[in-house]
């Protein structure tokens, strides 16, 4: 494994610094990554398919954390399995920490650009309701949380979708 920085995602092509910035999984990341190659006998070998598994674990003195580019609230000590795919994102059981609680996600996403659909589930143990998750949220309900000068602890389960298209709203079934 290697410890992912966000000096070390700016050193990458810009199309995977933007895979990296969706998410923004920092710490150390164990890699599995897997390839078919074919090569014809005439030559000109090419890849037909290939995975990437992101394993993410505590270790001593560093967890790994994170921020969904959508709802960038902060997650530290995550641990799970991400796979990126040629189809996209899939997140597995992924389990971390947030000031107070813990956070569960799962979910996939259709591909790679900004543009590309997702369906992400969340669900929040003892989430605070504060200053970071209010700014963390999406525009829409940053008026409610002004309207009812929200406090405290609450638990939460949401689901984060998203269809694919430049022009396509996050829905929240």
């Amino acid at each position: 494994g290697f410890d992912v920085r966000e000096a070390f995602a700016r050193r990458l092509k810009p199309q995977l610094f933007a895979i990296w910035d969706k998410y923004r999984i920092e710490g150390p990341v164990r890699v599995e990554a897997r390839a078919t190659v074919d090569v014809p006998p005439s030559g000109g070998a090419s890849v037909s398919d290939w995975s990437v598994r992101a394993s993410l674990s505590r270790s001593p003195g560093r967890g790994v954390s994170g921020r969904f580019k959508p709802f960038p609230y902060p997650v530290r000590d995550l641990e799970g399995e991400v796979d990126f795919l040629p189809a996209g994102v899939r997140i597995h059981g992924v389990r971390g920490q947030t000031a107070e609680g813990t956070a569960f996600l799962r979910g996939t996403s259709s591909g790679y650009p900004a543009d590309s659909a997702y369906d992400i589930h969340v669900r929040l143990d003892r989430l605070r309701l504060d200053d970071t998750l209010r700014e963390a949220s999406p525009p829409e309900f940053q008026s409610i949380w002004r309207e009812l000068n929200l406090a405290g602890l609450v638990d939460a389960e949401v689901q984060v979708t998203r269809e694919e298209g430049p022009d396509e709203p996050e829905r929240y079934p």
